[in-house]
């Protein structure tokens, strides 16, 4: 992904390890008290400082180069272009979420398909399947968990008074997992009939832009795995809880209603939705003959291991 990110970008490759790094030291700061004041190209004078560089360099030469940084630059809204500020600000939230959110993505996607060896297999013999795997994914899996928001006017949700300036946090992952929308909303099912129908990109005018490159990205990752592995499962100990997996060829899904989640929400100045109850604990995945045991890059940092057998790994 990160990779991806700076050949949109127009920026040499060579950095893209730099991208990945400063990515995650951004995003663990998200918790200091100053973080949410402080303009973004200040919270990592590095980052900001190479991406400040590269503006200037597209602003002093006489052909810039054809790049997301230049167009972003020099594109023109009613008579008036972003300030240098802003596309400062507009690319290091790109490079962010074009690394460690499709970064996420692909992870889970591994992890799925590693704690349900069956479904791997389904997958490796029916790549039409690979779309709604990816769906399903970020429906029950999103990568991005939580979004704020700035309430501009007062307003009463479900009994609860919110005034104008209060900042609200909600949950992209209890929507997603919404029993009036989702029959079987904590299973993994790649046979619901409208597998787009969910929020991790977000809605309106504020979905995420690269929310087709993120797509394109994870099809290729799962195209690659199924042409050089041949079988996937997790190394002992290391299943989680994270719903049931049900392929396209399983049978009729569990029958039966589950308990809606949620709680009263309490006044305050920032507001959360009520999260999930934590996903309840199953017995690892069994093991599969192999010489290799990689890592998974997963969202929520499982350190679950995946081992894999290949004829042809590279």
């Amino acid at each position: 992904p990160s990779a991806v990110i700076a050949r949109v970008l127009g920026i040499p490759g060579d950095r893209t390890d730099d991208f990945a790094r400063w990515s995650d030291e951004l995003l663990s700061g998200q918790g200091a008290t100053d973080a949410a004041t402080q303009p973004v190209g200040e919270l990592h004078p590095e980052f900001g400082g190479y991406l400040r560089e590269q503006i200037a360099i597209r602003i002093a030469a006489e052909e810039p180069p054809d790049d997301l940084i230049t167009r972003l630059l020099y594109t023109e809204i009613e008579g008036e272009r972003l300030s240098e500020r802003a596309v400062l600000t507009q690319s290091m939230f790109l490079i962010i979420a074009g690394n460690e959110t499709t970064r996420n993505l692909i992870g889970n996607l591994i992890y799925r398909l590693a704690d349900g060896p069956n479904l791997y297999q389904e997958i490796r013999a029916d790549r039409e399947l690979i779309a709604p795997l990816i769906e399903e994914s970020l429906r029950i899996d999103s990568p991005v968990q939580l979004l704020a928001r700035t309430c501009t006017a007062d307003v009463e949700i479900d009994g609860v008074q919110i005034e104008e300036g209060d900042r609200v946090l909600h949950s992209i992952a209890s929507a997603n997992r919404d029993e009036s929308l989702y029959p079987d909303a904590d299973r993994f099912r790649l046979d619901r009939p409208r597998p787009r129908e969910h929020v991790a990109f977000g809605a309106g005018p504020h979905i995420c832009p690269g929310a087709y490159l993120a797509r394109m990205e994870a099809q290729v990752a799962i195209e690659t795995l199924c042409d050089r592995v041949t079988a996937l499962a997790l190394a002992p100990g290391s299943s989680l809880a994270c719903g049931n997996t049900t392929g396209a060829r399983a049978s009729k899904a569990r029958s039966g209603t589950q308990a809606s989640s949620g709680s009263t929400a309490r006044k305050r100045k920032t507001r959360s939705t009520s999260a999930r109850s934590a996903p309840r604990l199953r017995r690892p995945a069994s093991m599969i003959r192999s010489s290799t045991v990689i890592p998974s890059a997963s969202a929520r940092s499982w350190s679950a291991r995946i081992m894999w057998t290949s004829s042809s790994c590279k």
